[in-house]
């Protein structure tokens, strides 16, 4: 008699499940059974409902689907994170005072005012993995001035969602390796190098001027859509003094 036993597991690598069979001579025949894109969408009850929850992996599956639509996914992000903020009023307010006033007097951080831009659910110019306020990239940015990085001079960054700016292409990954060139050979200064996730709580705000380039990064939360815990950190670059961090852990 055949036995069939379908398992279903969460792994890093893999989104679907496993068929255990038995065939009648003893031996075991393992299966993989992908999940497809409508599997996803059921097990989430709705495109919104997956846009919100997916996981890395059942992402590229549902960005590969043919009835994807990333204008609406960027929608239903845009209108999720505007909810949350408007829900968590008093706590972002908490949370900006407790930036400005740090305890042990430190004087390190700059507030972002009216004269920084704000990168938005609709910026994001690459997306992978989770994709948009999760896993991207905006950019180049031109700067008024070349930047000397380890002896090349670059005219232009790429703000990162996972912490950093980099120089002559994006980069998105959420695994802290090689510094300051990655394995890709990408260039990048990190403010904090981490998983971060945008979803809910987190904003990234940058000014560009003839003295300076501010990035900072405010009350960023972590993957997967998590803000219990969360960081906010900024990058300064200058055309003669290099490089300024400056990072507040709540």
């Amino acid at each position: 008699m055949n036995r069939r036993i379908i398992l279903t597991f969460s792994m890093a690598i893999l989104s679907g499940q496993f068929a255990f069979s038995q065939a009648t001579n003893g031996s075991v025949e393992v299966v993989f059974q992908e999940e497809s894109a409508q599997d996803i969408l059921d097990k989430y009850n709705s495109f919104k409902g997956a846009v919100l929850n997916m996981t890395r992996e059942e992402w590229s599956v549902v960005r590969d689907w043919e009835g994807y639509d990333e204008s609406e996914a960027r929608v239903i992000l845009h209108e999720a994170k505007e909810s949350w903020k408007k829900d968590n009023e008093a706590l972002t307010q908490e949370r900006k005072a407790m930036r400005q006033n740090q305890p042990g007097g430190c004087d390190c951080w700059i507030e972002p005012d009216d004269t920084y831009e704000q990168i938005t659910t609709f910026d994001w110019d690459f997306t992978d993995g989770a994709g948009a306020n999760v896993d991207c990239s905006i950019g180049p940015l031109q700067l008024p001035w070349t930047f000397d990085f380890y002896g090349t001079a670059y005219d232009a960054i790429y703000i990162n969602s996972k912490g950093s700016i980099s120089f002559g292409d994006y980069l998105i990954d959420w695994t802290p390796e090689e510094f300051p060139n990655t394995v890709n050979q990408v260039a990048q200064v990190a403010g904090f190098w981490a998983d971060s996730d945008y979803r809910a709580s987190g904003d990234i705000f940058y000014k560009i001027d003839q003295d300076a380039v501010y990035i900072n990064f405010v009350d960023v939360g972590y993957y997967n859509n998590h803000n219990d815990l969360i960081n906010s950190y900024q990058i300064v670059i200058t055309p003669t003094d290099g490089i300024r961090r400056c990072a507040i852990w709540t």
